[in-house]
C-alpha cells in the first residue's frame, strides 16, 4: 500500500466518518484550554514565589546560611508548583487526548476493550512523558553549566534536544497508533526501527502540519483572539485528527 494510497483511504474514511470528527475536535480543544488554565496559573504563582525570594534574600543582612533557612518556605513552594504541573499536564494529556486516540482508533474501525485502552494509554503515557521530563532537566542542566561556564554549545544542546524529542514524539505517536496491540511500547519501537520506511513519512508529514499549524495559531492570536479560535476549531484540530488517523492507517496491516 503506497502513502499516497494511505493518504486517499485515511481521508476517505475520515470524511465518510465526519459526524464523529466533533468529539476528537473538542476534546483536543479542551486538552489545550485546560493546559494553558493551568500554566498560566502555574507562572502566576512562579512570580509571586520569585516575588517573595527576591524580597527575602534582599532583607537579609546575616550569613548564607541564614539567607537559604528563610528561604526555604519559598522553595518548598516552587516544588509544589512544578508538582502541580507537571501532574497536571500529564492528567490532562491521559484524560482529552485518550479521548481522542479512542475515537480515531474507533473510527478505522478497531475493537479495543475499554479497561485494557484506558491501562495500555495510561501507561503508554507515563512511559514516555517520564522520558520527556527526564531529557527537559538533562537539558536545563546543561545549558546551566555551560553558561556557568562561560563556553559556547548552548545552540548544539539546543539542536540535539530538539532531536532528541522528535525521536520520543516519532516513538510515543507510534505506541498511540499500536495500542490495540499488545505491550505497545515495544512494538513503537520495533516498528519504529524495522519499519521506519512506513511510519517516518506519515509521522513527519504530521509533524509538519503540527508545527504550521502552532504558527499559524500563534500569528493569528496576536491579530485576533476570536480569529484563531474559530481556526482552531475549524481548520487546526480537524487537520491534526486527520493526521492521527493516517498515522494509525499508515501502520495498520504493517507486519514485523
Amino acid at each position: 500500500m503506497t502513502t499516497i494510497h494511505t493518504i486517499k483511504q485515511t481521508w476517505k474514511t475520515y470524511w465518510n466518518n465526519k459526524k464523529e470528527i466533533p468529539i476528537a475536535i473538542i476534546s483536543d480543544f479542551l486538552f489545550y484550554y485546560f493546559l494553558a488554565l493551568l500554566f498560566g496559573y502555574a507562572m502566576k504563582r512562579m512570580i509571586a514565589v520569585a516575588e517573595q525570594i527576591a524580597t527575602t534574600i534582599g532583607d537579609l543582612t546575616s550569613t548564607a546560611a541564614m539567607q537559604s533557612a528563610q528561604a526555604i518556605p519559598q522553595y518548598k513552594e516552587v516544588s509544589k508548583i512544578l508538582w502541580i504541573l507537571f501532574g497536571g499536564i500529564i492528567l490532562l494529556w491521559i484524560v482529552f487526548k485518550g479521548i481522542s486516540w479512542w475515537q480515531a482508533h474507533k473510527t478505522l474501525g478497531e475493537r479495543i476493550n475499554p479497561k485494557e485502552f484506558v491501562k495500555k494509554f495510561v501507561l503508554t503515557s507515563l512511559f514516555f512523558y517520564a522520558i520527556t521530563i527526564l531529557l527537559a532537566f538533562l537539558a536545563v542542566y546543561t545549558q546551566y553549566r555551560i553558561y556557568f561556564a562561560q563556553t559556547t554549545g548552548t545552540g548544539v544542546i539546543g539542536i540535539i534536544t530538539v532531536i532528541a524529542l522528535l525521536v520520543i514524539f516519532y516513538f510515543g505517536t507510534i505506541a498511540y497508533s499500536t495500542i490495540e496491540r499488545s505491550n505497545p511500547i515495544r512494538n513503537a519501537f520495533m516498528f519504529g526501527i524495522k519499519r521506519w520506511k512506513q511510519t517516518i513519512l506519515p509521522f513527519g508529514i504530521s509533524t509538519v502540519i503540527f508545527t504550521a499549524s502552532a504558527i499559524l495559531f500563534y500569528f493569528l492570536i496576536i491579530q485576533n483572539t476570536y480569529v484563531a479560535l474559530g481556526a482552531m476549531l475549524l481548520v487546526i484540530l480537524p487537520a491534526i485528527h486527520y493526521f492521527r488517523l493516517l498515522m494509525i492507517n499508515s501502520i495498520k496491516k504493517v507486519r514485523l
